[in-house]
């Protein structure tokens, strides 16, 4: 491994042990699937609170998500422009993204324009690092992210709010979270954002490229009986955005949609539920010569069903067992693709127990693949706590990721084709963790991750590209994470080591970044005003597989504050890049310039 354990040793010998409040009582339910509080967990997970967003003034999924440890993103320009996001090393489709629940990666590229997902409605996130094929099937190599919206409000409020800022930029949003009675509780959320972009590409066409996002969400739930609960969820966000391509169109259109309905069954130790989702991912790219009824349209419908039962024994242990039926459809594309359906059934099991300092967690899952036939997952954690405080965890586990429509029947074009020979991707993670403090919250994680049959397109003949199983990868990594009170601010540090490794040819896996440091701070400099920042450090990463082009390194600044001048009243100012630092994350684009953005926002 290229990075070792001094470094991060360094990093915590030079921390000073002040007191820092935890939420210990924060419950999540992303790692096993079921509710438990964050500090049971065995797999790390990072969440993000509405309370944070809106103290940040953060406007954008990706501004919110840099800041995690083991994510690195990759932007081709500024927030309407495509966006990979890479967790742990893995590739950007290697991270299962989850909206309440439900799947919303494309079928066809594999990934999700996650930063056109608004975060005015977005209630939590989270974020879990490591395998998780076991409890989620195809797609979560590197993790799950998972996000929440329209949650059961805990008081009755409207809110309304204005931003503006850099590039003509300017959101409007509004909201309504009532409690009906004490069965029926609802809540509604939407908002119309615009910006007149930038021009991400100076070998390209000048123009900016602007965009406009318009969103809808709502839910209802209510209390059936003591026992029986339903809940219903529909998320919609379309418009559109510009871009400087290497050809064809410049333009795109989006229409998106997400729908949910769980039914939820709990008495004594028991608890079920039943859901059921519908999701589609719509987009219709056109301009630069293409007309609108010439234009490429690709569509993926997703259907799932999903049958999840929980059974607490004793005090100490839960067994967690379900069905998830799920069907991928792109029969509505513009292009023809060879096989236009794929449905997976899969049932999985799994052990949460208990025994004075020992804790496991163990899970098995069997999946069939309509085009791949069976396919087996496991994964075992363990961690032993010491009387003061300290964890020692251990895991492993399998997990694999099965080809999109578009690596096996893209239509063939004088640029490339699909092989419709893939197998799927398949991988082998071990994990070891350390971590513990009360005044001072810390942990280390050496982790190591093994991709066999690794999906790459390559170029052959030149000129003409198509995906192959052509690569195995070794992933190393260690991550070091803190957070601490001093002088009563608030620090948040990450730091991520990585040894990203094409093992047919030993050299570095592109666009991964080896060095990735993240500090956050916050002040509360009255109960009403407080003020922050980030500073984000990159450090190099090869753009190309044989490594010989490379982006530098890049340090960013980002600053915020919060003001509540009366209790209904809400001020928000965020800059970015306050450097105003010339870099780009993805070669031959652009990263924005200093970004300015104010907020006002109203409840009543």
């Amino acid at each position: 491994m290229k990075t070792t354990l001094s470094l991060s040793a360094a990093l915590l010998a030079a921390l000073p042990a002040y007191a820092q409040e935890t939420e210990l009582d924060t419950v999540i339910v992303s790692a096993n699937r079921i509710e438990q509080p964050i500090t049971e967990t065995l797999a790390p997970v990072s969440v993000i609170t509405r309370e944070e967003i809106e103290e940040k003034n953060i406007t954008s999924l990706k501004q919110a998500l840099t800041t995690l440890p083991g994510i690195s993103i990759i932007s081709s320009g500024g927030k309407a422009q495509s966006t990979s996001l890479f967790t742990r090393g893995t590739n950007s489709s290697h991270t299962l993204i989850l909206l309440n629940g439900q799947r919303i990666n494309s079928a066809t590229l594999g990934t999700t324009m996650f930063n056109l997902i608004p975060v005015d409605q977005i209630d939590r996130i989270e974020y879990v690092r490591g395998p998780r094929s076991t409890l989620y099937g195809s797609d979560a190599i590197g993790g799950i992210l998972q996000i929440f919206t329209n949650q059961k409000p805990s008081e009755n409020v409207a809110k309304v709010s204005v931003s503006a800022g850099s590039d003509n930029t300017q959101i409007v949003s509004g909201s309504v979270r009532r409690q009906i009675n004490d069965q029926t509780y609802y809540s509604v959320h939407v908002s119309d954002e615009q910006s007149g972009g930038y021009d991400v590409r100076d070998s390209q066409s000048t123009d900016n490229d602007g965009y406009s996002i318009r969103t809808l969400s709502a839910s209802i739930n209510h209390q059936i009986n003591a026992q029986f609960d339903i809940q219903a969820n529909s998320d919609l966000w379309k418009g559109d955005y510009e871009f400087d391509p290497n050809f064809g169109g410049d333009e795109t259109e989006f229409n998106n949609y997400a729908h949910g309905l769980k039914l939820s069954y709990l008495r004594s130790n028991l608890a079920s539920s039943l859901s059921l989702g519908i999701s589609q991912d719509d987009s219709l790219t056109f301009g630069n010569g293409t007309t609108k009824a010439n234009g490429s349209k690709f569509v993926t419908q997703h259907k799932e069903v999903n049958w999840l039962n929980n059974i607490t024994v004793g005090d100490y242990t839960d067994l967690t067992a379900g069905i998830d039926f799920k069907q991928d459809d792109v029969s509505n594309s513009s292009q023809t693709y060879d096989v236009e359906e794929r449905d997976t059934t899969s049932v999985f099991a799994g052990v949460i127990h208990s025994v004075g300092p020992f804790d496991l967690e163990s899970s098995v899952r069997r999946t069939k693949d309509e085009q791949f036939g069976f396919k087996n997952t496991w994964s075992l954690a363990g961690s032993w706590n010491f009387d003061n405080g300290v964890q020692l965890g251990l895991s492993r586990g399998i997990g694999f990721k099965a080809p999109t429509f578009n690596d096996l029947y893209f239509p063939a074009n004088a640029f490339g084709a699909g092989n419709p020979d893939l197998k799927p991707e398949e991988s082998k993670s071990t994990e070891l963790s350390l971590s513990g403090g009360e005044q001072v919250r810390w942990a280390i994680s050496l982790y190591e991750t093994d991709i066999h049959n690794l999906i790459v397109w390559t170029e052959d003949p030149p000129g003409f590209w198509k995906p192959s199983n052509v690569n195995d990868a070794n992933i190393k990594g260690l991550e070091v994470s803190t957070s601490f009170n001093f002088a009563s601010v608030d620090h948040t540090v990450a730091l991520d080591l990585l040894d990203p490794t094409d093992d047919q040819t030993g050299k570095d896996l592109v666009n991964r970044p080896e060095r990735q440091l993240k500090w956050q701070m916050a002040y509360a400099v009255k109960q009403n005003f407080s003020v922050g920042g980030d500073l984000l450090y990159q450090g190099k990463r090869f753009t190309d597989a044989a490594n010989t082009t490379s982006l530098p390194s890049n340090t960013l600044v980002n600053l915020y504050l919060s003001y509540t001048p009366y209790p209904k009243l809400e001020l928000g100012v965020r800059v970015d890049n306050v450097l105003n630092k010339q870099y780009q994350s993805n070669q031959g684009f652009n990263a924005p310039d200093r970004q300015l953005m104010l907020t006002l926002g109203y409840s009543f």
